[in-house]
């Protein structure tokens, strides 16, 4: 949506506890428009999203909700009820239709009491009036998230309406998926983090700066191009699933244990200690990488340098790939990420190279986002005239980063920051304005990232830089 794409789609909340209907007030008092607080070592930044466009009412037995299922114009429906939530017998493996909730469903089928009765009497009218099914898609953290959807939406289906579950069964999909990004739930400190923005928001959403989603491409009636925003399509979530869980949930264990002999009591404290962070790589890289296969773009080696290298840059730069930057150079004074960069896709290159010598005044958009004063300062070198420089690293706040403002005037350069940016910046920009010049001084302490697409238009440029030192 942000980049003017799938504006025919949007999402509308729903829940079936009483509890949801708070969550639904606080949302409809805001035009049900959310805060997204990333955060990171090296700082935080937040949007405001507006895709949500609603809310159902919660009511018992579920009418409201069924109603909206039962739409024409709802094609996916998607759950995140919690690993727990999906009623199967933790011995067997297989659906618990003696629970209470199900014998309910089971029993009063047009008044259920869970989301997966309520999808079923909202297929039944689908199916009668000829409108088609939809796609049921689980987005909790479990491994065959799909399969256990469909097996718990029509073995309940079966026990009330054997027809309609075979109906169900053979024409609505629901697609496994995995999805990694921690998101803590939303307490006072979330929403005074919110505040700190100059933002109101009573339903702010907290998360890291790491994400992932990959999922099975099947959708019966339509989905979004979620990969033109990072969404990864995949015929072997499974392997995925492997590969996550073997070496980022696996290398928790090694990190909690050295951590405890060494009296460290945080994870992120653990992996910024020498001792512990070489100890988990190597762990992860000579042990489990080997019983680990790879997947389409990804080698279990290179999943290991992406989540305990913690770059930024290569983070950042991945983005800019995805919004369709026709060239993305990585720079790096570390050889391992170099290399993890060159597998991406990425013209990657050591610092100071002859390599990196070419690039100089060719780029259209310039992207810092180390947080090292040495590389801001730099950035404008890199520039062709005419051209974009964007600021996201988060500098200390004692930093002297000197920007020329006659070679920012002269070359008619526009620079744009985001987050808690070092105040030395706009200071020095400053200084243009006696020059008489009109160019945009878009540096700012707390530049809202909604004005970063403004400032720097919405149309990728044809060349773009990325550039990412290492603080060692």
């Amino acid at each position: 949506m942000q980049q003017g794409e799938a504006l025919n789609w949007g999402i509308i909340g729903a829940g079936v506890r009483a509890g949801d209907a708070a969550q639904r007030q606080r949302l409809a008092a805001q035009d049900f428009l959310t805060t997204l607080i990333e955060l990171d070592p090296k700082g935080r930044s937040a949007e405001v999203v507006g895709s949500m466009v609603g809310f159902v009412p919660v009511q018992d037995g579920n009418s409201a909700l069924i109603a909206q299922m039962a739409d024409p114009a709802i094609r996916i429906v998607a759950l995140t009820v919690n690993e727990g939530g999906y009623y199967i017998d933790p011995v067997a493996q297989a659906f618990d239709a003696d629970h209470p909730d199900m014998q309910h469903d089971a029993n009063h089928p047009d008044r259920p009491r869970t989301a997966f009765g309520a999808m079923i009497v909202a297929l039944r009218r689908r199916r009668d009036s000829g409108t088609g099914p939809f796609t049921g898609q689980s987005c909790d953290n479990l491994q065959g998230n799909g399969a256990i959807l469909r097996q718990t939406v029509v073995s309940l289906a079966r026990l009330s309406d054997p027809e309609l579950a075979d109906c169900i069964d053979s024409n609505c999909t629901f697609p496994n998926s995995m999805v990694d990004c921690i998101v803590p739930v939303t307490g006072s400190k979330e929403l005074e983090l919110a505040r700190s923005f100059g933002i109101e928001d009573v339903a702010s959403v907290i998360h890291e700066n790491f994400r992932q989603w990959v999922i099975e491409d099947n959708f019966c009636a339509g989905r979004p191009d979620w990969d033109r925003a990072g969404a990864t399509f995949s015929e072997d979530v499974h392997a995925f699933e492997a590969m996550k869980i073997r070496l980022l949930n696996g290398s928790h264990q090694p990190i909690a244990n050295a951590g405890e002999v060494l009296s460290i009591e945080l994870t992120s404290d653990c992996m910024t200690c020498a001792l512990i962070g070489d100890f988990v790589r190597n762990t992860a890289k000579t042990e489990i990488a080997l019983q680990v296969d790879p997947v389409p773009g990804m080698t279990p080696l290179a999943y290991v340098d992406l989540v305990t290298a913690a770059s930024m840059g290569l983070l950042k730069g991945l983005a800019l790939k995805a919004q369709g930057m026709a060239r993305v150079a990585f720079v790096d004074l570390a050889e391992s990420r170099i290399e993890l960069a060159s597998s991406f896709g990425f013209d990657a290159v050591a610092a100071g190279s002859d390599d990196l010598k070419a690039w100089r005044d060719r780029a259209d958009l310039a992207v810092e986002a180390t947080g090292v004063p040495a590389v801001a300062a730099g950035l404008t070198t890199y520039m062709a005239n005419g051209g974009k420089g964007l600021f996201l690293g988060v500098c200390p706040s004692d930093a002297k980063i000197d920007i020329a403002p006659f070679e920012v005037f002269r070359r008619q350069l526009t620079l744009a920051g985001s987050h808690a940016l070092n105040h030395s910046i706009p200071r020095s920009l400053e200084v243009i304005a006696t020059f008489g010049s009109e160019i945009d001084r878009a540096v700012f302490h707390r530049l809202p990232l909604e004005e970063i697409s403004t400032i720097l238009d919405t149309k990728p440029p044809r060349d773009s830089l990325k550039v990412q030192w290492a603080r060692d």
